[in-house]
């Protein structure tokens, strides 16, 4: 089962899904906070997952300007 993307936190759109060479990459090409390459996974849950942590609202492992 495919995890579902949460909105960027910043823009609230949901961000894009790019596939290369078999990685996953997860964009937000609406507001540009994110480089195109921060999000980077072998699967697309493990991408997914990692942008999801780092868009919940109260993580604590974002940084101040976040």
């Amino acid at each position: 089962m495919q995890v579902e993307l949460i909105p960027c936190k910043k823009c609230k759109k949901i961000p894009k899904v790019v596939k290369i060479d078999d990685m996953y990459y997860i964009q937000c090409r609406n507001c540009k906070k994110w480089s195109p390459y921060e999000f980077l996974g072998n699967t697309y849950n493990n991408a997914a997952g990692e942008w999801n942590l780092r868009n919940t609202l109260n993580n604590q492992g974002a940084k101040k300007n976040d």
